[in-house]
């Protein structure tokens, strides 16, 4: 299938790309639902980028919207068509695919019917489906799921993610980070998505 295909990443997809069901532990105290530690960030990068903030876990409600493999399905897939408009406007042939938090940071923790639910896990999901989708589009996908641990995994798993996408030509990949949001204040709620555009020619 190539990026000019009529149909939509939804009826392209014509097999399950979902675990049957999202993981969870047994909650075993009250503690916060936010876990603070190091942080790395990338300055004056001209690497053209889209961060993907899916979901606030600390928020009930859409708890109980995203923890529905249905609606969170519905929700990769509209992911993937905006990755995909992007590509097909810029004539990206690449594009590479970061799990938020990778397989050994659990990231935010979301909370629901006593069970608890890790954000690396949503994020991998929805990665899922995405990498799946841009595949039969004919897009090339790198899926990018950090395996390391331990002390300063934070700062190694920057650092993997740079030289996974040193190889790729700004002019013809775009990396897309997914992720979920959580907050204090238990009311915060939406999605939330930024854009590092491919720099223009002579930009510093």
């Amino acid at each position: 299938m190539n990026p000019t295909d009529p149909r939509g990443i939804e009826d392209a997809l014509e097999e399950g790309e979902f675990q049957e069901t999202l993981p969870y532990r047994k909650l075993t105290d009250g503690k916060a639902l936010i876990h603070s530690g190091p942080l790395y960030v990338l300055r004056n990068t001209r690497i053209p980028s889209i961060l993907i903030e899916s979901f606030f876990m600390s928020n009930a409600l859409d708890m109980r919207y995203f923890s529905d493999l249905r609606n969170l399905g519905s929700f990769s897939r509209s992911c993937a068509e905006g990755v995909y408009d992007y590509a097909s406007k810029n004539n990206t042939r690449n594009i590479v695919l970061a799990v938020g938090h990778g397989k050994h940071d659990c990231g935010a923790i979301g909370r629901l019917d006593g069970k608890e639910y890790y954000e690396n896990e949503f994020n991998r999901q929805i990665v899922g489906v995405m990498a799946a989708g841009l595949r039969q589009k004919g897009y090339h996908v790198e899926v990018l799921d950090y395996e390391g641990s331990g002390e300063g995994m934070q700062k190694r798993r920057l650092n993997a993610y740079v030289a996974a996408t040193n190889k790729y030509s700004s002019a013809d990949f775009v990396f897309v980070s997914l992720h979920c949001s959580a907050a204090k204040n238990p009311n915060a709620c939406g999605t939330r998505q930024g854009i590092r555009p491919r720099p223009s020619i002579g930009e510093p």
